[in-house]
């Protein structure tokens, strides 16, 4: 009868130690994963404000500053054709666009 009674606590004490492993090893996946995430949210933040950046660092503006500060103050293609605006080019359309003929009621 004591043996029955030994072999059943060692039983239950042995399925209470799985379950705390199991437990234990949830909690450290569960960690894990949201460490992923901030981490994932943290390099999504961050390429979003590279990528703002790179948009700003390659505006014509930013570009002509650049190209100026390299050359040393000597005159670009730009100042030396004796346009001083810093704006990027107007294109002009041509459109080939007719006016429609108003309709009779």
């Amino acid at each position: 009868m004591f043996f029955r009674f030994g072999a059943a606590l060692v039983l239950i004490v042995a399925i209470s130690l799985a379950g705390i492993a199991i437990e234990k090893q949830n909690v450290s996946l569960k960690r894990s994963l949201t460490l992923q995430q901030y981490r994932q949210a943290e390099l999504s933040n961050r390429r979003a404000d590279l990528r703002l950046r790179v948009g700003r660092l390659g505006a014509p503006s930013q570009l002509l500053q650049q190209v100026e500060a390299a050359t040393d103050g000597h005159p670009t293609t730009a100042t030396s054709r004796g346009t001083s605006s810093r704006t990027t080019p107007l294109l002009r359309w041509q459109s080939d666009v007719r006016p429609r003929p108003q309709q009779a009621d």
